[in-house]
């Protein structure tokens, strides 16, 4: 016999259709291997993710950061944005103010300057005393009182009306006078007085005086000669004006005459 021969009868024999244990080492070897390299993978996978979700936190961070620097710088240029508004409107309210105070000043001195040119060029009527013509019984002539009426203004005098009345009254006259006047008889003469020009106004008594009422009015006696009325005008502005006169006379010697105005009924506008 052959040492193969001995060999094969020395050995074991292996049974058909198993595996033999060096086959299955080999497939366990396997099976650990694979799992290794699973591990390997899924700690670098891991690690992958985990680097990128540090680097996506980090990045979302950043922007983070920077989004709410740009809403604080955002917040500033806003907040600037409204002081300088609300400058802008502090200092359009005074200038408002100012151009409203000098548009009240302007109207003021245009008021001012309108009232003063209407001032110096409207007319001024005075009257003053002209004289007086004695009465005349034997003319029935009454006491004329003569006046002098004139126009010391700019512009002339419209509508110029007026109405007098001589009378003999007390001296001196009661405080409670109240110079009654009779109405003009058919509305009065209308005129139209120019500036620095005059007219003659020519009141007389409404009865013939008795001696002894002229011995009064001649030597200063209880009673004397008294003239007084109202002069109505127009002045150019169309404003409607008046002057009211009130004299007494006294008799001088040598037949001349002297006014004196009255405390009261001497007045004008």
């Amino acid at each position: 016999m052959s040492s193969n021969d001995e060999s094969k009868v020395d050995g074991p024999s292996e049974p058909k259709g198993q595996p033999t244990k060096n086959g299955m080492s080999k497939f366990a070897g396997l099976i650990v291997s694979r799992e290794r390299v699973f591990d390997v993978l899924s700690t670098i996978i891991t690690a992958i993710f985990t680097v990128v979700l540090a680097v996506s936190t980090l990045l979302l961070w950043k922007e983070t950061r920077d989004l709410r620097d740009f809403a604080q710088e955002q917040s500033n240029d806003m907040k600037a944005s409204i002081a300088e508004a609300a400058r802008s409107a502090t200092a359009m309210q005074e200038v408002a103010t100012a151009v409203a105070a000098n548009t009240k000043a302007a109207n003021e001195g245009l008021g001012l300057s309108k009232d003063a040119n209407a001032r110096m060029m409207r007319a001024y009527l005075n009257i003053g005393f002209g004289g007086v013509i004695n009465q005349d019984k034997t003319t029935n002539y009454c006491f004329e009182v003569r006046m002098i009426l004139q126009n010391n203004g700019n512009t002339p005098a419209y509508k110029v009306r007026n109405i007098a009345r001589v009378s003999l009254l007390p001296v001196p006259l009661p405080s409670d006078f109240d110079f009654p006047l009779a109405p003009l008889s058919g509305g009065g003469s209308v005129g139209v007085l120019g500036p620095h020009q005059n007219f003659i106004l020519n009141p007389v008594a409404d009865q013939i005086y008795s001696d002894e009422d002229v011995h009064d009015i001649q030597f200063g006696g209880a009673k004397q000669l008294y003239v007084y009325g109202t002069v109505t005008y127009e002045d150019a502005y169309g404003v409607e004006r008046h002057i009211n006169f009130s004299q007494r006379i006294a008799w001088l010697k040598g037949g001349n005459f002297l006014a004196f105005n009255t405390p009261a009924h001497n007045d004008s506008d």
